[in-house]
């Protein structure tokens, strides 16, 4: 047995509204065995379900437009329109049929007509009707007898009940229940989740989650606000596989990130606390949102702020080159950068370049990338699981040795006791 799906409206134009009118009409007519036609706005025939037991098919003068039949049929749905509820009338052959039409914002989509259909029984004034309406031969009077002999006969008060049914399906296609509609896209949003998240278990996708975290953490504190976005963009959707969906839980874990990026930009940079005790309303903002897009939108507004903040507090200065070879090690801190790739990436000489940023930004070079790198190194130590070496070689160190040493020269403690004193999540070697 085949289950019935309810079609999906989402948000519908006139022509997505009426195809799915079309479904529910069809669902009525094959339960009722009633033949059910629509009439679009221009008052054309658009289509007939079950059309095989609609005994008019068999007169020229349904299929004429412009015939008394044909006219009858739309000064009902006329009339239909003006009562707004279900017109029920008898055509020019005595044979029943309701009308309803499809109004929609105040304006008239067409016209249903379910019908003909027997009222009580076929009478012998009816046939005589069709012969007399349609000219008939006596054979083509005894084929319209047979034929009248097989459409579904309903007693009077049956025909109100139809006619209520036919309304409700009409009136309830054009204008969803929201209540039902949003317990049928959850129910959807959850079968999608659940398909996504046994894709991502076979795939172990889910344990990416640190490190994207970690990875978004960086680019935010080193002003690279376009990969922070996209970094977050990802983040989100694995956050939402994992919690199915559920607010409050991604709610809570977006307010961790932001406190781990705030803790971490103060940390590192001095200058940006102005500006982040300034945007805190923005993270209570957070608290208040009330469903997923807000939050995302108020995310994005936060991480717009301070990584293009943090990247301004780096240098204050008025010189470009500066400006971008800044940027360029906060976008390349994770590998070996000399002074010939700012030569080749920036068209400066590097003797020139040196001295301006010495006098710009008060540091060699050299060392503000070893800063760089090590400032990131100190977020790795305490907020990952990865050994020193992997570090060292992450952030385009040769070896450990070296690496060790240039910590060491600028917090004072080797990264080993560092991850001890800050309290290394997953310790390491």
């Amino acid at each position: 047995m085949d289950n019935y799906i309810l079609p999906n409206r989402g948000n519908p134009s006139e022509t997505s509204l009426l195809s799915y009118l079309r479904k529910s009409i069809e669902a009525f007519s094959d339960i009722t065995g009633i033949p059910v036609t629509f009439f679009d706005d221009s008052s054309e025939l658009s289509w007939t379900n079950n059309e095989n037991v609609k005994i008019c098919n068999l007169f020229n003068a349904y299929s004429d437009s412009g015939s008394t039949c044909r006219k009858g049929l739309l000064s009902a749905c006329k009339f239909s329109s003006s009562l707004g509820e279900p017109y029920i009338f008898l055509c020019r052959s005595g044979l029943t049929n309701i009308a309803v039409s499809i109004i929609v914002n105040g304006e008239t989509l067409g016209c249903i007509i379910a019908g003909p259909i027997v009222m009580g029984q076929i009478r012998n004034s009816t046939v005589s009707k069709f012969t007399f309406n349609n000219s008939l031969t006596t054979s083509e009077e005894n084929i319209a007898r047979m034929f009248a002999n097989t459409m579904p006969v309903f007693e009077p008060k049956q025909i109100s009940k139809l006619a209520l049914l036919l309304y409700n399906s009409i009136t309830a296609s054009i204008n969803i229940n929201s209540d039902y509609e949003s317990l049928r896209k959850t129910t959807n949003d959850k079968m999608s989740i659940s398909n996504k998240i046994r894709i991502m278990q076979k795939s172990s996708d889910l344990e990416s989650i640190p490190d994207l975290e970690n990875e978004l953490v960086q680019t935010v504190i080193t002003g690279q606000t376009e990969d922070a976005l996209k970094k977050f963009a990802e983040y989100y959707d694995k956050l939402f596989i994992i919690e199915s969906g559920d607010l409050q839980s991604i709610k809570a874990k977006v307010l961790w990130l932001f406190a781990i990026i705030t803790r971490v930009a103060t940390e590192r940079h001095s200058r940006i606390n102005d500006i982040i005790d300034s945007e805190l309303d923005i993270i209570v903002k957070l608290i208040d949102v009330e469903n997923h897009k807000q939050l995302k939108d108020v995310s994005n507004n936060l991480l717009v702020t301070i990584s293009s903040n943090l990247l301004t507090s780096v240098y204050d200065g008025k010189s470009k080159i500066i400006a971008n070879a800044v940027k360029y090690v906060n976008n390349n801190y994770s590998i070996r950068i000399t002074l010939t790739d700012i030569e080749k990436n920036l068209h400066v000489n590097p003797s020139y370049f040196s001295s301006l940023f010495k006098h710009e930004m008060g540091i060699s070079f050299i060392g503000y990338i070893n800063q760089v790198k090590i400032n990131y190194a100190c977020h790795l130590l305490i907020e990952s699981s990865l050994t020193i070496i992997d570090i060292a070689l992450d952030l385009g160190f040769d070896d450990q040795s070296y690496f060790t040493k240039v910590f060491k020269k600028q917090c004072g403690i080797t990264p080993k006791d560092y991850r001890v004193i800050n309290g290394s999540l997953k310790g390491g070697q």
